[in-house]
């Protein structure tokens, strides 16, 4: 009697779906994962992984929900590693190159690699580097107590690029993914990012993006402060409270 049911798993600005399945007959044994269409390289793989916790001689979790969650973590994680290497082994060099300027070092990158004949469509997810004091920026409330910024989810950059035999990648899409949770979120023609050059790579683009963001959301967040603080000393004066508006560009 098996115990199924679907996961659906946010990566790389995609959806996952991962089937998982429990044997009722033998409670302590690890769950069986199903993989969708397309991963069958990477669920062989998966196996081969010293650290991948849904080894029967790893597994210590039973039907525990948190343990399974744990071992689902460790899978995303093994997941992006497997594509890391599709972009090391590709034969590309202009990708090989990327791998091992950013992809192979940078913390958090989720990315998925496509390829055909000697092309390559890279889609990379990556978290900006920016100061806690901008993160808390984003989620700050007029009158509240400053947000511990360490727990707070980040903005990230998505970059889509194609490449062609050994010419440099092109990009198709460049894009801020904002957090869900925070209290405002920006417009894109206030945030854009910066374009992506002929000779451009990801090591040093993030580099840009992050000193862009930095500074457009310093400047938003001292100009939402100057409006309520504004729109404080209208309901002062006029001894009402003051139907407030304020959209995310900053205007």
């Amino acid at each position: 009697l098996l115990d199924r049911f679907c996961l659906l798993v946010q990566y790389c600005c995609s959806t996952l779906r991962w089937h998982v399945a429990f044997n009722a007959a033998r409670p302590a044994a690890p769950p069986e994962i199903l993989l969708a269409d397309g991963d069958e390289e990477w669920a062989e793989a998966m196996w081969a992984e010293p650290e991948c916790a849904l080894h029967p001689s790893v597994w210590q979790g039973g039907a525990d929900p948190a343990a399974l969650l744990g071992a689902v973590e460790g899978l995303v994680r093994l997941y992006a590693e497997h594509h890391k290497r599709l972009a090391r082994d590709s034969g590309l060099e202009r990708l090989a190159w990327e791998h091992t300027t950013f992809l192979s070092a940078a913390p958090g990158v989720e990315l998925l690699l496509r390829q055909e004949a000697d092309s390559a469509f890279l889609d990379v997810v990556a978290p900006i580097e920016l100061q806690d004091a901008t993160v808390a920026l984003l989620y700050s409330e007029p009158g509240a107590e400053p947000p511990q910024p360490a727990a707070l989810p980040r903005p990230r950059v998505r970059v889509l690029l194609s490449f062609s035999g050994q010419a440099e990648g092109s990009a198709t899409l460049l894009e801020v993914v904002w957090p869900q949770s925070a209290e405002w979120r920006a417009t894109a023609a206030a945030f854009a990012l910066p374009e992506w050059g002929p000779s451009m790579c990801l090591s040093a683009y993030m580099g840009e993006c992050t000193t862009n963001l930095e500074a457009k959301i310093i400047a938003a967040g001292r100009g939402r402060r100057q409006r309520l603080a504004l729109v404080g000393a209208l309901e002062a004066q006029f001894g009402a409270r003051t139907e407030v508006d304020l959209d995310d560009a900053g205007t």
